[in-house]
């Protein structure tokens, strides 16, 4: 069966998109990573689109990578031939209702898109949109400031009851909301967690967190380790006991680095 023998075929091509997607386009691509291409059609297509592919995966004339969503309604992902990839095909309507939305991870895919079809320019009037206005994001700023904030700083309780893996927990799930942050304070979509720190990073937040990040992420197999006779961060704070721990003094170093560049948003000094 062939692609072609679909009777809306012709009507189809030229009303659809076809872009690359992932972390080939965004450069971060690795010897694990393949190629991701994303196929969009209207709608009101998209139900006989599926329902072909359905029969041919069915009639074993199209091979996919994930038989499961099948049972779930989702498009499959169908081997790309003689490339190490697959594509997968959407819709326009769920590109548009992630965008409003201002889904960041989507976001992010859809900024760094790279276009190989689109005689419309009907996706290519989505990517321009695929960026937040400045209300949200001061909000989303603001969302994962406080979500740093409070969830770090809540590493004291684990720390003074012996507790490291408590800590662990506390201090990884923190430390990705600075690094979305990083990407926020720069103005861009922040991408999926694997790649969270790669994007992070090169920003301007990214390089002046850098020392005090690497240095926590060092100190997770000994989160209780204690480094003394080190100068107060915050001498006569309710706190100062807890920066002999040296995950506790350089989390408060960083975010000291945080408040200055986010000084322009109204977020430091909490």
């Amino acid at each position: 069966m062939q692609i072609r023998s679909l009777p809306i075929w012709e009507t189809l091509w030229k009303q659809s998109s076809v872009v690359v997607v992932g972390s080939a386009i965004a450069d971060f691509s690795d010897e694990f990573s393949d190629i991701d291409v994303f196929v969009y059609v209207d709608e009101n297509r998209y139900e006989a689109v599926y329902g072909w592919y359905k029969s041919a995966i069915d009639a074993g004339t199209v091979a996919i990578l994930n038989p499961s969503a099948l049972k779930y309604d989702e498009f499959p992902m169908v081997y790309l031939k003689n490339a190490n990839g697959h594509y997968e095909i959407e819709t326009y309507q769920a590109v548009e209702s992630r965008i409003s939305a201002y889904d960041d991870t989507y976001l992010w895919i859809y900024s760094h898109a790279r276009i190989l079809h689109d005689p419309r320019g009907r996706f290519a009037e989505l990517k321009k949109r695929s960026a937040y206005p400045q209300a949200i994001l001061q909000q989303k700023l603001r969302q994962h400031y406080l979500k740093a904030w409070n969830g770090i700083a809540a590493m004291k309780g684990p720390l003074a009851r012996n507790q490291p893996e408590t800590v662990k927990l506390i201090v990884s799930e923190g430390l990705l909301h600075v690094l979305k942050m990083c990407c926020l304070a720069d103005k861009k979509p922040f991408p999926y967690t694997k790649w969270l720190l790669h994007a992070a990073l090169p920003t301007e937040l990214g390089n002046r967190i850098r020392p005090y990040l690497v240095r926590m992420l060092e100190l997770m197999p000994n989160p209780l380790a204690i480094e003394a006779g080190l100068p107060l961060v915050k001498p006569g704070h309710r706190n100062e006991e807890f920066e002999k721990y040296a995950m506790y003094r350089n989390w408060l170093l960083m975010k000291r680095e945080m408040d200055v560049r986010l000084d322009d948003y109204g977020l430091s000094g909490k």
